[in-house]
């Protein structure tokens, strides 16, 4: 029966698509034009130009044309845009049956484009200040400005977004799993890269210098996205290959601080650290393609804490005549690093047990996806996804053994439909099969079908309702099985060109991972039992906010959200074998918590001024966090967090300052009776630009402040690097 209800609304899906495609021989028109720079007047390679009420676009060539063809008899709005540059749109452009139309953009440059094109809100692209979410975008400038070694150092300035060693939290929405799951669903172009065994994300999966944005929608995801995406939504866009060749050479090397004070020294041997990394693109006609390779060293500035990352990827794109595309991309990973598991003696907080000290940890992780999206008519598409991801572990968890694969195997068919002017529709079905097999958690299959569908119904020109709903079906192979429903609803609303008013209320969902349920084994210090009964996580998030332009470079931001969650997938430990003597031995068990509440508001700004010399960005999230059955706080979430970005830019000459500040965590679940402190962290950068050359010089935590974010694990310490990146 699930089975042919499945077929029934995939048939019925693409049928209406089809049917509303217009595929009869009808005589259409053409779009051709160019696209310039305001102040030079040279062509712009790679702008995306949208027929505004169509699925119809293209983009630029390396000399700044393009072409629409297909376009049916009407009058149309057109819409340039590139990042780095103001968006201009042209209105009233008449397109006749057999006619080619010739229009012409001048795009000015701009350090922040604060109304971009996004996809993660709607699965659809969407201005940003046309949705009902809250959501936040990191462009490829700024990413290139702050020269991270990984893209989780770029997700640190996001509003509302916090880490937890290397856990993602929205909002304060995962706190810490110990690596065993997340409740933000993690991305790449659209497709998911979470383990299929640990629900983790792997932040070295792909070079810093492939990416082209970072979208980030917070509160429940769980209508469009599916499981995991319980507290947000984190899509990483890869670049696409560039019209014209064009190589990109990166180099990072630093050096750790020496411990401030003599006792805590354990090492005389320099503590280094060194990335780099090499890019090209190209297309050939039709052809794009782009590769990227990085090597990234470390020594640590802990004892057990040195590493070797590798990162190779590769993206192919073919591009049809008609608008449709072709798209495979692939990447791999490989880590060898030693596994610090926290300090002993307090006293000597960089060193480790005897025992622990040649404890090592491998990766070797692929994911590989193609795309296909089919512009059936000018106001119909399908898109169809394959996508494979493999993590393979060894030498986890202090224990030598043999791994197999977690394999997870994806499907999606997603089609959009335009069927009147003021009404969107997204509709799909997506498939996951997920597999994991250890020691330590057995081996385990399972499943999950969903079916989602939302529209947008633009009610007035100003004001628009977007419904949405998803069904979901998880299976475990001979274990559980759950349904779930996940509706959302938003309106978004502009009473003025500078005021922007959204709401929305969704709900979500996240079915316990294979090593949630299964995980068991033991060691000296720890007891890890399985509890294969956990039900899946479910929420309801509410958020509103307005958006107002105090200027066309300057705005503030306001939120405020809540999340009520049931059966909260939390790690407990028995309090009664906790001892407080050095050694301890502890159990830990996952279980689910009755009822909990995330609920807090969140203010955030940017601007420029002075002809853009000076810069500013900044943001403070407030989050009252809390388990309604005890009344206690939820553990490794803080109150507040906030971050200050204040820059200057003279010439060829630019000057950073950041500050990134978190409260004290308030409850844990090992060492509470071990102090602790709030983040307060600053970094500073100078960057000079020659030519296609930029030269960094950089401190991080530049006032060595010691703190922690987990128990007796000290946060990276000073360290200084000088980095360089070509483009030719």
């Amino acid at each position: 029966m699930q089975k042919t209800t499945i077929l029934k609304f995939l048939v019925i899906a693409i049928f209406i698509s089809i049917s509303g495609a217009n595929l009869i021989a009808i005589e259409k028109g053409t779009i051709t034009g160019k696209v310039t720079a305001a102040a030079s007047g040279i062509g712009l390679p790679g702008v995306n130009v949208q027929l505004i009420g169509t699925l119809l676009g293209a983009s630029t060539d390396r000399s700044g044309f393009f072409v629409i063809n297909l376009v049916p008899e009407g009058v149309y709005a057109i819409r340039a845009t590139m990042i780095g540059h103001r968006p201009q749109q042209l209105s009233g452009v008449q397109v006749m049956p057999g006619d080619t139309v010739a229009v012409s953009f001048s795009l000015e440059e701009t350090v922040i484009d604060f109304d971009p094109l996004i996809v993660s809100a709607s699965k659809t692209q969407k201005q940003l200040d046309a949705t009902a979410n809250s959501v936040s975008v990191i462009q490829s400038p700024e990413i290139r400005n702050r020269a991270p070694l990984r893209v989780d150092k770029v997700l640190e300035t996001v509003p509302g977004v916090h880490f937890i060693k290397d856990q993602v939290n929205i909002r304060g929405s995962t706190g810490f799993t110990i690596g065993a799951a997340n409740r933000t669903l993690l991305l790449v172009d659209g497709v998911p890269v979470m383990a299929s065994d640990t629900g983790e994300f792997n932040w070295d999966l792909l070079p810093v210098l492939d990416v082209e944005k970072i979208e980030v929608v917070k509160g429940a995801g769980s209508a469009l996205w599916g499981t995991a995406a319980l507290g947000g939504v984190i899509n990483i866009i890869t670049k696409s290959p560039t019209e014209q060749g064009r190589s990109l050479l990166r180099f990072t090397a630093g050096e750790y601080d020496e411990p401030r004070y003599d006792e805590w020294k354990w090492t005389d041997i320099p503590l280094q650290f060194a990335r780099a990394d090499v890019s090209h693109s190209r297309k050939i006609g039709p052809i794009g393609f782009r590769i990227s390779a990085a090597r990234h060293i470390s020594t640590g500035y802990t004892e057990a804490g040195d590493f070797e990352r590798w990162n190779l990827t590769g993206k192919l794109v073919y591009h049809f005549k008609n608008g449709s595309a072709w798209t495979l991309y692939s990447s791999y990973n490989y880590r060898n690093e030693a596994i610090y598991v926290g300090w002993d003696d307090p006293q000597k907080p960089f060193q480790v047990r005897p025992s622990n000290r040649d404890s090592r940890g491998k990766m070797k992780m692929a994911n590989v996806y193609t795309k296909y999206n089919w512009i059936l008519a000018p106001k119909a598409a399908l898109s169809f996804r394959l996508s494979y991801l493999m993590t393979l572990m060894g030498n986890q968890y202090l224990t030598s053994t043999d791994f197999n694969p977690a394999r997870g195997l994806g499907a999606e068919i997603q089609g959009d439909l335009l069927p009147t002017p003021n009404i969107d529709v997204t509709y799909g079905f997506e498939f996951k099969w997920d597999t994991g097999s250890t020691k330590y958690f057995g081996d385990h299959q399972g499943y999950t079908i969903g079916l989602y569908s939302q529209a947008e119904y633009r009610i007035k020109n100003n004001l628009a309702f977007t419904p949405g709903l998803r069904y979901d079906r998880y299976k475990l192979i001979d274990g559980i099985s759950q349904s779930l429903l996940s509706p959302r609803f938003g309106i978004n609303f502009r009473p003025s060109a500078q005021t922007v008013l959204r709401m929305s209320a969704g709900s979500g969902f996240r079915a316990a991972t294979i090593a949630e349920r299964y995980l068991n084994f033991e060691n000296n210090s720890v007891v890890v039992e399985a509890n294969p009964d956990l039900k899946a996580e479910k929420s309801w998030s509410y958020d509103a906010g307005v958006r107002q332009y105090l200027s066309s470079n300057w705005f503030v931001e306001l939120s405020a959200f809540r999340n009520d969650f049931n059966d909260l997938i939390e790690v407990d430990l028995r309090q009664s074998q906790i001892d407080f003597a050095k050694d301890i031995r502890v159990s830990v068990r996952f279980q689910n918590l009755l009822k909990a509440r995330i609920q807090g508001f969140e203010l955030s700004t940017a601007g420029n001024w002075w002809r853009e010399r000076v810069r500013l960005q900044a943001s403070a999230t407030f989050i009252d966090h809390q388990d309604l059955i005890t009344g206690q706080p939820l553990t490794y979430r803080p109150e507040v967090i906030a971050f200050i970005h204040p820059s200057i830019h003279l010439g060829q000459w630019q000057a950073h300052a950041e500050f990134r500040y978190a409260s004290k965590i308030e409850a844990v679940k090992l060492f509470y009776y071990d102090d602790r402190v709030p983040q307060k962290v600053w970094n500073f950068r100078l960057i000079y630009h020659f030519l296609n050359y930029d030269f960094q010089i950089a401190i991080n935590n530049a006032f060595d402040y010691y703190y922690t974010q987990i128990e007796r694990n000290m946060a990276e310490i000073r360290n200084f690097s000088v980095g360089m990146t070509a483009e030719f």
